[in-house]
């Protein structure tokens, strides 16, 4: 029997057992009431380097009790931004253990916030906002991508690009693959890192692991930040197309 006679076939047992409706929803029908919460852990007066790298630690313990595999832990100017796709209450029960987190932290951090995150539009606003820092003419609809440089005055070069596929791109960096790396680094770096050099050597590795080549990464590298750096930029989006995969 496949799985739409088993599914009919449960429905009864639903009727009889209304809490085992509740605890296999996931398994049968996937994730249904699951949402991106992000929670803020505003900075106190005695926050420092080592208090936040040891935050992360706290966060993992957070996720391990709720058995969370997907999420994303950032810096920011005023907060530690923790993001988690979870259901209501489990978003209650981490908000009530970040805040004794908080109280535990030595006036490291002084209060944390809650609301919610959506990763599609994130990245959305975020692909567009610095398309327009940088001067690109996006026609409706459409993406961009950094091509590579121009051989004579290594100006940034723009093309079109697939502006759905870039936000599900960026979606996947935020929810899928950071929170990885963090655990993975976290868990196991035997001290909090210091050394430029060695984190030199990370980058290279985490960028040839995926088939980066040496052009590639010379080229990603030197890239800065385009917000709002027009100097970078040969020209406007106007005069370039999608290059050939």
């Amino acid at each position: 029997m496949g799985k739409t006679g088993q599914r009919s076939d449960l429905i009864d047992i639903f009727k009889a057992r209304p809490s085992y409706l509740s605890n296999h929803t996931q398994f049968w029908f996937g994730d249904l009431d699951l949402e991106w919460s992000e929670f803020q852990l505003i900075y106190g007066k005695k926050l420092d380097q080592r208090k936040l790298y040891d935050l992360r630690k706290s966060l993992l313990s957070v996720l391990d009790e709720h058995k969370i595999d997907d999420f994303l832990v950032l810096n920011e100017p005023t907060c530690v931004l923790f993001r988690v796709e979870v259901d209501e209450k489990t978003e209650e029960a981490i908000h009530n253990k970040l805040k004794d987190i908080v109280k535990q932290s030595e006036e490291a951090f002084a209060d944390v916030k809650v609301g919610k995150w959506n990763p599609e539009q994130d990245a959305r606003q975020r692909i567009l906002k610095v398309a327009r820092d940088i001067g690109l003419n996006l026609q409706e609809g459409k993406g961009w991508m950094i091509a590579g440089r121009e051989p004579l005055n290594r100006l940034y070069v723009a093309a079109e690009d697939d502006l759905e596929l870039k936000v599900k791109e960026f979606s996947v960096f935020m929810t899928k693959v950071a929170g990885k790396f963090t655990r993975a680094y976290v868990e196991n770096m035997p001290r909090m890192i210091q050394d430029r050099w060695l984190f030199s050597v990370l980058l290279h590795l985490l960028l040839n692991s995926i088939s980066i080549d040496q052009f590639q990464e010379k080229e990603t590298r030197e890239c800065p930040y385009l917000e709002r750096q027009r100097q970078y930029m040969s020209k406007t989006l106007e005069s370039y197309t999608t290059p050939e995969p």
